[in-house]
């Protein structure tokens, strides 16, 4: 199920009963009196408000404190774009970085099936991260291979510059120093261009300065960090809100999230 039709499905499942219930707590209060009709419609306020609060924890239960890495190959994805993998290593190989593992998540903790294949790669002058994925959709198509370019600053900011859409649902996570903007169709210099001039900006108005360590293990220390914070994110939100929002950016995308990022220029002013 994409992302448009998990939020119609929950506007339909979460809109529709309180409708009905609410013509029937009015019918009850007009023709047995004022009383019953009260009691009748706290109940239903009583269902619908339990109902959101399902609805929320049935998506924190989706959102894992922790992630579990896992080393790949490519023999075990025969669906892989081989081809447009090693053109992009291969380019990316000619702009600096250095390939530091090949990964997917922990089949168990996605439900017993692979969620894609990831590759890493690190560029220890520009301190910048690239990630290439695709994934394999269950009873689908595979989907395109995309990359992204990371960078961690001081501060707990986070810069992204990606060739992946916007999954609207992750919006009822976003987090506020997570920064990202997306290039569809774009080179891997043209990303890491843009990348690596929106990183400097980032440092000259915030005072903050990029994290410089490379390595696997850092990357994979930072991931988790941000499952951590996109948990806690959703964890602060009313839901109904959260899903208000993905709902729009579904029907209205969006190419890039600042979250605070002009508020702390402000502040810096």
């Amino acid at each position: 199920m994409n992302a448009r039709k998990a939020l119609l499905h929950v506007w339909i499942v979460g809109l529709l009963p309180i409708l009905l219930y609410l013509t029937i707590a009015l019918a009850l209060g007009w023709w047995l009196g004022w009383m019953v009709g009260a009691v009748a419609l706290l109940l239903v306020l009583w269902s619908w408000i339990e109902w959101w609060g399902k609805v929320k924890q049935d998506v924190l239960n989706g959102l894992p404190e922790t992630l579990k890495f896992v080393p790949a190959r490519m023999e075990d994805f025969p669906n892989l774009d081989r081809v447009a993998l090693d053109r992009l290593t291969e380019g990316l190989a000619a702009l600096g970085f250095s390939q530091l593992q090949d990964y997917q998540l922990d089949p168990e903790a996605v439900g017993g099936t692979s969620s894609g294949f990831a590759r890493c790669l690190g560029h220890p002058q520009q301190h910048c991260y690239i990630e290439v994925f695709q994934a394999f959709p269950k009873e689908a198509n595979p989907l395109p291979l995309v990359f992204s370019a990371i960078s961690y600053l001081d501060d707990n900011w986070i810069l992204a510059t990606t060739t992946n859409p916007l999954d609207s649902i992750s919006m009822m996570w976003r987090d506020r120093r997570t920064c990202w903007s997306y290039h569809p169709d774009s080179s891997p210099e043209a990303i890491v261009q843009i990348h690596l001039e929106r990183c400097q900006q980032m440092v000259e108005d915030l005072g903050i300065q990029v994290q410089s360590e490379i390595s696997w293990h850092y990357y994979e220390q930072q991931q988790q960090l941000s499952a951590l914070k996109r948990r806690r994110s959703f964890q602060d939100r009313n839901v109904a809100i959260a899903l208000i929002q993905a709902t729009y950016a579904e029907f209205n995308p969006v190419s890039e999230w600042w979250g605070d990022y002009r508020k702390h220029i402000k502040k810096r002013a």
